[in-house]
């Protein structure tokens, strides 16, 4: 018999049950082999999808998202289950880095909600970053200062963030005041 040549099996796709397959023993082997998914991490590292890939992931995640609306669950309301499952978690005043917290709201009176709404209605309820709807997340889309100035409310220097997108100017702010500032 022998082997089947290449040219014969190109341009095949695979049934589900075969990419299901597939799937299990990479994952089988990638456990019993943990080094390897380091290699292949540190491979990965540095590299980024070009903008088709990009588009693809993004609309596969929206065509996720529409198909599955049972499956979202807000971070608040994951962090209220684990809090009330682990109650020893050391969070305030358990936590010894704990300074005795800060006031509740520190932004200015005048970054207010109808400041933020103005901003999102202005960024027409996207994400400027990821260029995601507000309505495939579960709240509104974050207002971010892009000078990190909270005094700082012109309207040029908010925009408009998914949580996602917001949690990752975090670091590197130089960066971000400079990415940000070119979207506006």
């Amino acid at each position: 018999m022998g082997s089947i040549p290449i040219l014969s099996i190109m341009g095949r796709k695979h049934t589900p049950e075969t990419k299901a397959k597939i799937q299990a023993s990479v994952r089988r082997h990638l456990a019993e082999h943990p080094e390897i998914r380091l290699v292949l991490s540190e491979r990965a590292t540095g590299r980024t999808h070009s903008a088709e890939t990009k588009n693809k992931i993004k609309k596969s995640l929206c065509t996720y998202w529409e198909n599955h609306p049972e499956k979202k669950v807000s971070l608040s309301k994951l962090l209220v289950k684990y809090h009330s499952e682990n109650p020893d978690v050391m969070c305030g005043a358990k936590n010894p880095a704990w300074k005795g917290g800060s006031p509740r709201n520190s932004y200015p009176y005048k970054f207010d909600f109808d400041l933020r709404e103005k901003i999102r209605d202005r960024d027409n309820r996207i994400c400027m970053v990821c260029k995601l709807p507000e309505q495939y997340f579960d709240r509104f889309l974050s207002v971010h200062h892009i000078d990190y100035d909270k005094e700082n409310c012109e309207d040029s220097n908010l925009i408009s963030l998914c949580v996602s997108c917001h949690s990752a100017t975090n670091s590197n702010r130089k960066y971000w005041v400079e990415r940000l500032s070119a979207l506006l």
